[in-house]
């Protein structure tokens, strides 16, 4: 398989702020509609409102209440499920490869740094359950790169994924494209069927294993930094990919998007990742609490909560994250792999960023701050 690279002079598209679809379609099969009411995000339901959104023994959460929260870590049925997946992984620290990857003994790579490069790819190994047609869509897939300023191939760089809400069609302005001009290599990951796929099992993750073993065979990476993040749809798929490639990823940043109950239970979660989620205080597109119907917590909150568990920390010792003030950190017990939550006050279904400072500056603070 030959990866087809050309230079884009790119027109960055509108960013996708807004996701008037929901989060996703659920994955295969068959794939439902973007814009089904049943959906995430979809403004159809979306949990229960009222008290903080700290579990149970935790500390009121900085920004009140308006981003709902049920008390329940997980509620319903889903705490036996995160159980789980925290006794395979609680108090570990980093787990996977690291040090530097293969591309650091590749030729050096001609080209501009500070420019989305367009990749196209052809997907395989994609789950047994797509239909012909959803083979012939999630297997012609595309992502972009860009390297940091004065690319030194004998460095081995961390790496940044993003994956962008719904409706995006090309590669975008990220919210962390300033804060890591120099210090990372970025990538870019696009969707299909205008948001990302993230049921189980899922078509995203052979794209980015696909995408990933490309990027850290053509560059100097460290296997052991590696970063996704997203916002909504994309922030559903940075969360699918750190319970499906976990010993992959050494930590995520999410903003507005949450984890259903299947993807646990079908990729179990079971290596430790650190985090940082946030979630707007009046988010109604994807609200921090969403119960399933079988009273399982997918919002961003289950999506924290997850990581809570999973990787050993002490649920009630939340405190007040001294890199900002809307955020709480859980470290007690897990201290190599900490958990960030961030509520935005006033804040809708936004990203995170500009005022907030939690999906650039935020992000990049928690993990360069992570243990080898």
């Amino acid at each position: 398989m030959r990866a087809v690279l050309r230079l884009l002079v790119v027109s960055l598209s509108p960013l996708t702020l807004m996701c008037s679809a929901p989060a996703e379609p659920v994955a295969p099969g068959p794939m439902t509609t973007a814009g089904s009411p049943s959906q995430p995000g979809g403004g159809s339901g979306g949990g229960t409102g009222g008290g903080g959104v700290i579990p149970t023994g935790g500390t009121p959460s900085v920004g009140g209440g308006g981003a709902g929260g049920s008390g329940s870590p997980l509620g319903g049925e889903a705490g036996s499920s995160a159980g789980s997946a925290g006794a395979a992984g609680a108090g570990g620290g980093p787990a996977g490869p690291s040090g530097p990857t293969a591309g650091c003994q590749a030729p050096v790579p001609q080209e501009e740094p500070q420019t989305w490069l367009e990749r196209s790819i052809t997907i395989t190994n994609l789950p047994a359950t797509l239909t012909p047609e959803q083979i012939a869509t999630f297997s012609s897939r595309r992502y972009f790169v860009r390297l940091p300023v004065a690319y030194d191939h004998t460095k081995a760089y961390p790496l940044v994924f993003y994956g962008p809400g719904c409706g995006a069609t090309n590669v975008e302005s990220t919210p962390m494209m300033g804060q890591i001009k120099d210090a990372a290599i970025h990538i870019f990951l696009l969707q299909k069927n205008n948001c990302f796929s993230t049921g189980y099992p899922s078509p995203e993750v052979p794209y980015f294993t696909q995408a990933i073993d490309e990027v850290q065979a053509k560059y100097c990476t460290d296997a052991g930094r590696v970063f996704v993040s997203g916002y909504s749809s994309g922030a559903w798929l940075s969360n699918m990919l750190a319970c499906a490639m976990g010993n992959r990823i050494r930590a995520i940043g999410t903003a507005a998007g949450g984890l259903r109950k299947a993807t646990i239970d079908g990729y179990t979660c079971p290596s430790p990742q650190a985090g940082v989620l946030y979630t707007g205080e009046n988010d109604t597109e994807n609200p921090a609490s969403e119960l399933d119907d079988n009273g399982f917590e997918q919002g961003v909150i289950g999506a924290r909560d997850r990581l809570i568990l999973s990787n050993g920390c002490d649920m009630a010792a939340a405190e007040t994250w001294a890199n900002n003030p809307i955020c709480q950190i859980w470290k007690t017990g897990c201290e190599a792999n900490p958990v960030v939550y961030c509520v935005g006050p006033g804040d809708g279904h936004g990203r995170g960023d500009g005022q907030f400072n939690v999906s650039n500056k935020g992000f990049w603070d928690l993990w360069s701050s992570l243990p080898q």
